[in-house]
């Protein structure tokens, strides 16, 4: 990635909820505002896992999983 300032977060969705984040990596988790800082230097990479709970089966589908990479 360049090298700079970056911010991770999700959009919130109806059935799903963030219950942590966790494998933070080159960043810092900002609990109040549910966002993980990151400040790249050369040739690092950032890392973080967002962990959410379904808060409804309404409409169920079978996507449980998804990840998300950022790449230059």
């Amino acid at each position: 990635m360049t090298p700079g300032a970056y911010i991770a977060s999700e959009v919130k969705t109806s059935r799903y909820s963030l219950k942590n984040v966790i494998n933070v990596g080159k960043g810092v988790y900002d609990s109040k505002g549910k966002v993980v800082n990151f400040t790249i230097k050369s040739n690092e990479e950032g890392k973080a896992t967002f962990y959410n709970v379904k808060n409804t089966y309404k409409d169920l589908s079978h996507n449980s999983i998804a990840v998300n990479t950022f790449k230059k």
